[in-house]
């Protein structure tokens, strides 16, 4: 009997040792299951800054397609000015010529009108 008896104290203890072991490797996973989580929680702050990121990026592609949207209108503007004011010089270029062209006639007229009055002088 005490040879059963040392046998079950045997057996006992090993169910200690094997309970201990057990315990031990149970906090073990709460450790790795704390430190999953943990790493789970990083992992959505960053998803939660990601998209405030993205979003960011969004508003800033949406103001850079506006800005284009105004640089295409105002080139647009400017080339439009700068027709007209081609046109408007092209006009003043033919008003030039017509004016220069009028003073040469003039101003033959008035050659003819003194050679006029020379002659005039002269018979008087």
């Amino acid at each position: 009997m005490e040879e059963l008896l040392k046998q079950i104290l045997f057996e006992i203890k090993g169910l200690k040792d094997g309970q201990t072991a057990m315990q031990s490797n149970i906090t073990a996973m709460q450790g790795e299951i704390k430190s999953l989580k943990d790493g789970q929680a990083a992992m959505q702050t960053d998803i939660i800054v990601m998209r405030a990121d993205i979003k960011d990026l969004k508003d800033s592609q949406a103001a850079i397609h506006a800005e284009i949207k105004n640089l295409k209108e105002s080139d647009a503007a400017i080339l439009d000015m700068l027709e007209k004011t081609y046109r408007k010089v092209e006009t003043v270029e033919d008003n030039q010529d017509r004016m220069s062209e009028s003073t040469r006639y003039l101003m033959r007229q008035g050659v003819q009108h003194e050679e006029d009055i020379k002659r005039i002088r002269k018979a008087l």
